[in-house]
């Protein structure tokens, strides 16, 4: 058997590792470790790091350039947490089970390419992580608590991906926010502030969807938001990685635009926060960041008077589309996809409308923002929210009014309709 002390060195460097974003690299780090742990006589301490394991191929997994590449890193993190659940139940260990399968059906979420595969495995993946926490709570494990409650909580973010009716979004939020919030409650007596960061960022996203669009006018969400944002600050600043200040970041920018509408208010956050998400090489952070760019963008060119400023405005979020979506499309993150489009459609459009006066160049730009609305037309679209088919409406009635022929105008008014 392998002195603890030993082990504790393999932990602190793999740490190092994570902390500079080298997924792959903490990986190997674990699998040396898994050589030194006789598995049969201490099956706890193997499951324990076959799961860090299974967690660094899985992060690892979102710094995939392509789908492809993503898909193949994330079946070799199912396989490690397949592994860790067996080394669970060897060592009687039933929450985390449960916490490594409701892992496993997340990871076989992010592979699936279709709608109602993803809403069938977020919906199991939720079930066992349910059951996790029951279990921790069984066990009296602070711990584990804090584990299987984030998970939960990740669970019921990733969930807000597939269709739904509004009530049950309002639901699902509800929900996030209290597993978010019971995660931090224990992870508070825990010493991992990375982790209690996370988790107070995923209590927070909670909190501003709910302030956006489900919950508006709650107070007490508000009082709450805010509180965990300045916490959030002075935890980021004391951990001192990129990571911890990225989230910080995002925290402040989310509320600034989402909650107070004040776009110019986003832009030392997002400016800052680009080249840290780029250095993630994340593509859930690349995308996040770079979609809030895309928007900062359409919104100050919307609001600039100066005909020459706005063109610029625009005509940068129109670069920056094609880019923001590439991130976006390798964990094919739907709702923001189709956000990011309707905001690079609506570049195009706003450029034609309120800038462009060539004739032919505004009916390119037109025709572009509609093709970039089509490719949105089966993504999935959160209530209340009309995403690109709005933009691609708005494009195809620009367009009529450009439009001489009475049969074709007609028929891309019909169009701007459906």
């Amino acid at each position: 058997m392998p002195e603890s002390s030993s082990l504790d060195n393999i932990l602190a460097e793999a740490r190092k590792l994570t902390e500079a974003y080298k997924w792959f690299e903490a990986s190997k780090i674990y699998k040396d470790a898994l050589a030194l742990i006789d598995s049969e006589g201490d099956p706890s301490k193997a499951a324990r790091f076959t799961s860090l394991l299974a967690n660094s191929l899985y992060r690892h997994s979102f710094q995939g350039e392509t789908r492809t590449i993503f898909k193949e890193r994330m079946k070799h993190s199912k396989d490690a947490y397949s592994s860790a659940e067996l080394l669970y139940e060897r060592a009687r260990l039933q929450s985390q089970v449960s916490l490594a399968k409701s892992k496993e059906l997340l990871v076989e979420f992010w592979i699936a390419n279709k709608s109602p595969d993803r809403t069938a495995l977020i919906a199991k993946a939720i079930g066992h992580a349910r059951e996790a926490v029951i279990q921790a709570e069984e066990e009296v494990d602070k711990e584990a608590l804090a584990k299987t409650f984030e998970n939960l909580a990740m669970c019921y973010r990733h969930s807000l991906e597939v269709p739904r009716d509004f009530k049950s979004m309002k639901q699902l939020v509800e929900d996030m926010i209290s597993a978010a919030e019971k995660a931090v409650e224990n992870y508070r007596s825990i010493d991992d502030p990375t982790a209690l960061l996370g988790c107070m960022e995923l209590m927070t996203s909670g909190l501003i969807i709910s302030q956006a669009h489900t919950h508006r006018g709650d107070v007490e969400n508000t009082r709450r938001m805010h509180s965990l944002a300045r916490e959030i600050k002075e935890l980021s600043h004391n951990i001192g990685t990129p990571y911890a200040r990225l989230l910080s970041l995002e925290v402040e920018g989310a509320i600034a635009v989402e909650v107070d509408g004040d776009y110019k208010k986003s832009l030392p956050f997002i400016k800052e926060g680009v080249p840290l998400a780029i250095e993630s090489g994340d593509r859930i952070l690349m995308g996040g960041v770079s979609a809030a760019n895309l928007s900062m963008l359409f919104r100050m060119g919307i609001s600039e008077e100066d005909p020459e400023k706005k063109r610029a405005f625009l005509e940068t979020g129109i670069t920056k589309g094609p880019e923001t979506i590439s991130y976006l499309e390798v964990p094919i993150l739907s709702l923001p996809l189709d956000y990011a489009r309707d905001v690079w459609a609506e570049c195009h459009t706003m450029l034609a409308v309120l800038v462009e006066t060539d004739v032919e160049k505004r009916r390119e730009l037109l025709k572009k923002a509609t093709q970039i609305g089509k490719e949105s037309l089966d993504s999935v679209v959160a209530p209340g929210v009309a995403g690109a088919k709005h933009s691609l409406g708005k494009a195809f009635f620009f367009l009529s009014q450009t439009e001489t022929d009475p049969a074709e105008k007609a028929h891309l008014l019909q169009e701007s309709l459906r």
